[in-house]
């Protein structure tokens, strides 16, 4: 596959994390206001888990993305998407 090829399918890629990042943390509080406590408490405990459990740490679109990086040459995600995507922000790593 060309480079271009790649390039296309890591920002497809990124583009669906942070949607499914942005909705995840948009979903909250409206849990907390459409629901009853005892639908919303299990459903934040699950979240809490998902987001700081060690199990959790190498989400499948980061694995994904980093085989799709490996494959164009790019740097992997070493230390999670958010920190990675952090740090690009902040212009820390060049990607």
């Amino acid at each position: 596959m060309k480079q271009t090829s790649y390039n296309i399918l890591i920002f497809l890629i990124r583009l669906i994390h942070i949607c499914y990042l942005i909705l995840a943390v948009i979903s909250l509080p409206l849990l907390i206001i459409h629901e009853p406590f005892w639908i919303w408490i299990p459903i934040y405990a699950w979240m809490a888990h998902h987001m700081f459990a060690k199990f959790w740490n190498d989400c499948p679109l980061t694995k994904i993305e980093n085989k799709l990086r490996h494959a164009s040459g790019k740097d992997l995600i070493s230390n999670g998407f958010v920190n990675d995507l952090y740090k690009k922000i902040r212009g820390t790593k060049n990607g």
